[in-house]
């Protein structure tokens, strides 16, 4: 599933090119995305153009020129592509906004879990889901408010998308290593240098990512994703201290990877 970081990938890329060119067509190859009627959607889309963008999480935005946003979340395995010619077309193209200049932009999703949404009022839609700001915009005093109020184990609360949207399993996962705290610890017992902590290391996994465009063999070598999903089967598993191997517990239904050296609970 494509994470903040890859969102915000996207949101560059379709922002480099895709943005101020009028829309001519748009090909609905397989309605599913769409959650408002085909005629609804070609109607608020022809002849429009995007002028914006914007990501909240794992929510990517673009505007188009009468203030209306369309949503496209990509959910397991979406991607938007811009491309000309038809043998670039990529295989699994669910919908296709045709632009003027010879270009189109699509949603391809092979598993077809991505979503394409008008939505009149941004502010509003982002209320309707709970989402607090973004996780690359949030104030270390916001967090650690938020975080030392929290009454369950930290790595579910880390999850929760009204604390700072955008944090995934693999980016909570790597927060508590860093910071060396265990993840089943309750979030209200944290002091509040573990909660600074916490709101740092955040920012700079993400940095991190966006640098390397999530590309995990790149990470530094402190890092914990590194070692967890290694290609070289020497270290794959292992904990970056190199003391033992990393284990997995499930917290809050989701599977968790620590060290239980590292992050003594």
């Amino acid at each position: 599933m494509p994470e903040l970081p890859e969102v915000e990938w996207y949101r560059r890329y379709v922002e480099g090119t895709a943005l101020n060119q009028r829309i001519t067509a748009v090909n609905v190859r397989d309605a599913k995305p769409l959650q408002q009627s085909e005629e609804e959607f070609q109607q608020a889309l022809v002849d429009h153009q995007f002028v914006d963008t914007d990501r909240v999480g794992k929510y990517f935005f673009l505007k188009l020129d009468t203030g209306t946003w369309l949503l496209m979340h990509f959910g397991m395995t979406g991607e938007p592509v811009y491309y000309r010619d038809t043998e670039d077309e990529p295989r699994f193209v669910r919908v296709e906004f045709v632009l003027e200049n010879g270009f189109k932009l699509a949603l391809n999703d092979p598993r077809k879990f991505g979503k394409l949404e008008l939505v009149p009022d941004l502010e509003a839609f982002l209320k309707s889901k709970k989402l607090a700001e973004d996780a690359l915009k949030v104030t270390e005093a916001d967090f650690v408010a938020r975080l030392g109020k929290k009454k369950k184990a930290v790595k579910s609360a880390l999850l929760d998308q009204n604390l700072a949207a955008g944090i995934g399993n693999w980016i909570a996962d790597e927060m508590l290593y860093l910071a060396r705290i265990h993840p089943e610890v309750k979030a209200h017992t944290l002091t509040q240098e573990q909660l600074r902590t916490l709101h740092a290391v955040l920012q700079e996994v993400l940095e991190v990512a966006l640098e390397y465009e999530s590309d995990y063999d790149n990470f530094p070598d402190k890092y914990l994703t590194k070692y967890r999903w290694a290609e070289d089967k020497d270290i794959q598993g292992q904990c970056p201290c190199g003391k033992t191997q990393l284990e997995r517990i499930v917290v809050g239904g989701r599977g968790t990877y620590f060290c239980p050296l590292c992050q003594k609970n």
